[in-house]
């Protein structure tokens, strides 16, 4: 999500010590366009169509606030009234102070929500407050303060918010929308306005309450998980990092159902569950394999095919023959949690779904499409990436230890299913 120039009200510029007017000309996705009242922009540039660049800009707005704009870029322009203004873009402002650095001093964050994508299942916790080792989260209505008992910089307290909210999208099933962040030190809120990462903004059709299946969570239980899925993050994060831009909506479900499905391959091995179904046979009777497989002599054979590696390409492939296929990846992930896909277990249908699954995931991931296979199409990819997504969700919420209402997840599968109809 980039970030909204139209709240960005400013007037004055104050650079060098000296203060310059500017009014807004307008503003889009692409930043603000500025109409500037002395000969070159700042007393200093006046080239047109000349890319400048400042570390750090300080403004005034409309009220009085001192606005902090960093990393701003800006070209002088003229308009179709041969009337000069600067086109300026920036990543990150900050109100109510003037800044060099946007890395300032804080002991907490506040992070406000759009109340429309947070619904009512911030009401999911049993609890108000909440306190892990010297850090404090509290949850009032449709916000989240997360604060430190130490200053800390505001980048700190904003990575330790951000691996609460990817924490928040397994138990809700999207990310809530973030409207504003507040980071606060000695009573003084600082206002940041930056780009949310991509991966962090979830399609509209996700914000749906029946997306979460878990009601009064104790404190405990959140310490707990939360815990636990700080831990296997650090081992998962490309997997839930392709998982979440599955779930952005900004392209066609052929190819969301395919981050799904490559993010459901990557994470099997990382999961304790699957601990003892990862390899086929022992590690010892695989060596022994290996070993005698290459104790024999290929020269003869490939003595005029020396320019190729053929004895390294044999032992890369032994020594993946331990390995899942990804086909019976699947088949375990759909059959740990039958009530996701009990429709399809009881139409027979779940192995010729399963065949779908590996066509269309081999299909975009090594451009193999072959007319005699079948693949999902756009309706079946539509429905079937909501079970894939809510199959993915479970297992990890299993992993860290969330417990979920088997009754409300029913009500939403039968809800997917009813689709079919």
């Amino acid at each position: 999500m980039n970030i909204d120039y139209s709240k960005i009200k400013i007037n004055k510029i104050i650079y060098n010590k000296e203060s310059y007017n500017v009014i807004i000309k307008e503003y889009d996705e692409q930043g603000l366009h500025l109409y500037y009242e002395t000969k070159d922009f700042l007393n200093q540039y006046s080239d047109i169509d000349n890319l400048y660049k400042q570390d750090f800009i300080y403004c005034i707005d409309d009220n009085n606030i001192k606005i902090t704009l960093f990393n701003v870029i800006f070209t002088i322009r003229i308009d179709s009234n041969g009337r000069k203004f600067v086109d300026m873009n920036f990543p990150e402002a900050i109100y109510n102070g003037f800044f060099e650095n946007k890395d300032i001093l804080c002991n907490k964050i506040k992070v406000i929500f759009n109340s429309d994508t947070t619904g009512s299942n911030f009401r999911l916790f049993d609890f108000k407050e909440v306190k892990i080792n010297d850090e404090k989260i509290i949850i009032k209505g449709n916000s989240i303060e997360y604060s430190c008992s130490n200053d800390v910089d505001s980048k700190y307290i904003y990575n330790r918010f951000m691996e609460l909210y990817q924490y928040l999208n397994i138990l809700l099933g999207y990310f809530p929308q973030i409207e504003r962040v507040l980071f606060c030190y000695n009573n003084e809120n600082y206002e940041s306005l930056f780009s949310i990462p991509w991966k962090f903004n979830t399609a509209k059709r996700y914000f749906k309450n029946e997306l979460c299946y878990i009601n009064n969570m104790k404190e405990n239980d959140f310490i707990q998980s939360f815990q636990r899925f700080l831990k296997i993050k650090e081992t998962i994060q490309l997997q839930l990092d392709v998982f979440w831009n599955a779930q952005r909506g900004d392209t066609y479900p052929e190819l969301e159902i395919v981050g799904v499905l490559q993010s459901i391959d990557g994470v099997f091995n990382k999961l304790t569950m699957f601990k003892d179904k990862s390899q086929l046979f022992k590690e010892d009777l695989k060596q022994e394999i290996v070993s005698k497989c290459l104790s024999l002599d290929f020269s003869e054979i490939i003595k005029e095919t020396q320019d190729v590696e053929i004895e390294t390409i044999i032992s890369n492939n032994l020594n993946r023959i331990n390995e899942i296929t990804i086909r019976n990846k699947y088949k375990e992930f759909t059959n740990y949690k039958e009530i996701v896909f009990n429709n399809e277990i009881k139409s027979n249908n779940l192995k010729n779904l399963i065949e779908k699954f590996v066509n269309t995931r081999n299909k975009f991931s090594h451009v193999n499409t072959e007319d005699n296979k079948k693949y999902l199409n756009g309706k079946e990819s539509a429905i079937y990436i909501e079970k894939l997504i809510t199959v993915f969700r479970l297992h990890i919420m299993d992993e860290i230890g969330v417990k979920y209402n088997n009754e409300i997840l029913k009500k939403h599968i039968d809800s997917i299913d009813s689709k079919f109809v």
